[in-house]
């Protein structure tokens, strides 16, 4: 099965639905948004997120030297 013979509803329609439930867009518990819909170019987005993943900065930067990424990190 290819996913070409399937109907898929446009980006807009799945952003509309979404917000369709809230008067102002999204909940009010809500912190951040976590959901975008936007064009680019020719193109329909939908981003979608479900939070975030904190890596550990010598997971993220394992092939830097520990003094460069110490003073990178306290630059910051």
């Amino acid at each position: 099965m290819t996913l070409d013979n399937i109907s898929h509803p446009s980006i807009q329609h799945c952003a509309d639905s979404l917000n369709a439930k809230h008067s102002n867009g999204r909940p009010e518990p809500e912190l951040v948004p976590s959901r975008y819909a936007l064009r680019v170019g020719d193109i329909d987005v939908l981003v979608i997120s479900d939070g975030v993943l904190p890596i550990p900065a010598p997971v993220m930067a394992y092939n830097v030297d520990p003094a460069v990424r110490a003073a990178w990190l306290d630059d910051m």
